[in-house]
């Protein structure tokens, strides 16, 4: 019996993502990467182009695969997000999609994408429309949301495109979040605003200016479960050349 080759993994490639076929051997070479993805039911998994994954990360649902950095997991929802290290990321997130053009008479789409459904071809074809692009004067979309490190979403949130989650931030579960939200902030709400700060201003600053979140073994090595008990055990651990550089 002839061996047949194995199949090409790649479904389909264009300048700004990729669709891979899922397949045993397929998800067996990103282990080995330590990309780990689950739900292997889902056949098919998209990745940008200009993602960079790091190892040591981990998509329950992947369906896009974004930038993801060490020791991140998403459970799920839109992959259009850029991912800092040591972020936990719960299911259902969103990024809110196009914008339509309110300053026009109209919203509809239909003045500046034809193709965008068949049913905007089909009122030219029959109702013989002069149709001619009209270019919304802002962008309809704007770049994905960045989110910093050890930043911990919780479920069912939407986040407005071109803002910044700054590191060590909470949002809570269902918010939207429409603005920047700065770093140690716990903020909830729809629109997202701040409840408290994760701890003073001293030690956030204090806790900034490590960038504990660019070692890999930074949790073996400090106490990580109070501020005060952290920073020591990390100088202490950095000091002595212990903490693994990312």
């Amino acid at each position: 019996m002839v061996n047949e080759a194995p199949l090409d993994p790649i479904v389909y490639d264009d300048h700004w993502r990729t669709i891979f076929r899922r397949s045993p051997a397929f998800d067996n070479i990103l282990q080995n990467l330590r990309v780990f993805l689950g739900d292997p039911g889902r056949r098919e998994v998209c990745v940008f182009a200009d993602a960079e994954i790091s190892g040591y990360t981990n998509w329950q649902h992947p369906e896009l695969l974004n930038t993801m950095g060490f020791a991140s997991y998403h459970m799920g929802g839109t992959g259009e997000i850029v991912v800092g290290n040591y972020c936990s990321i719960a299911g259902g997130l969103q990024v809110m999609g196009e914008r339509h053009p309110i300053e026009y008479t109209t919203s509809s789409s239909f003045h500046y994408n034809v193709t965008e459904g068949s049913h905007f071809a089909a009122i030219v074809a029959d109702f013989g429309v002069d149709w001619h692009r009209t270019e919304p004067k802002v962008r309809a979309y704007g770049p994905r949301p960045e989110i910093g490190h050890d930043v911990w979403i919780g479920s069912a949130v939407t986040l407005a495109r071109g803002i910044r989650i700054g590191t060590g931030a909470v949002i809570g579960t269902g918010s939207i979040v429409t603005k920047n939200v700065e770093p140690y902030m716990i903020v909830a709400g729809s629109p997202a605003c701040v409840k408290r700060a994760r701890f003073d201003d001293r030690t956030i600053e204090e806790l900034l200016a490590t960038r504990w979140w660019e070692y890999a073994n930074v949790i073996g090595e400090a106490d990580m479960r109070e501020p005060e008990k952290f920073l020591p055990t990390f100088h202490e651990s950095m000091n002595a050349g212990r903490l693994l550089t990312i």
